[in-house]
């Protein structure tokens, strides 16, 4: 089986954050399962616990993922430990879920991009935002590497 190396996953990131600025944003949420894999080569059961990446035109992306998942996630070999951020399952209490912490981890950025594939009830929970839909995921996938 063909392992894809750090370096390439820090290329994908990389590129993925040149596109940003490009298209104008300051933020882009990256929630389907084949986008974060991808991306940080780690897997999970996307069962009804959202997962999400949280990249920034400059900077480190920002893992969120559920609680239960956060040992697991240390397996991502370009997102740093201290850039795992957690949320509390359902029913979680106020301020932990990961409606409160993504809120918190989006910060002041205005002009946000999400893939096409978000789930209108994971944007439902994003209302206070204006989300601009763009494939950027989907582009940077189309043009291979030697990986």
């Amino acid at each position: 089986m063909l392992r894809v190396s750090t370096n390439e996953y820090q290329r994908r990131l990389e590129s993925l954050q040149g596109n940003l600025t490009a298209a104008g944003l300051d933020l882009f949420i990256v929630s389907a399962f084949d986008s974060l894999f991808y991306l940080t080569g780690v897997g999970f059961e996307p069962l009804e616990r959202p997962f999400f990446l949280l990249v920034g035109a400059q900077g480190a992306p920002i893992l969120l993922v559920p609680k239960l998942e956060h040992e697991h996630m240390k397996e991502t070999r370009n997102i740093a430990e201290q850039h795992i951020h957690t949320y509390w399952d359902y029913p979680a209490p106020r301020g932990h879920g990961w409606s409160d912490v993504i809120q918190q981890l989006i910060g002041d950025a205005k002009e946000i991009g999400v893939e096409p594939a978000l789930p209108q009830e994971l944007a439902a929970e994003m209302k206070d935002y204006t989300l601009r839909t763009e494939p950027l995921v989907e582009r940077l996938r189309a043009v291979k590497s030697d990986t």
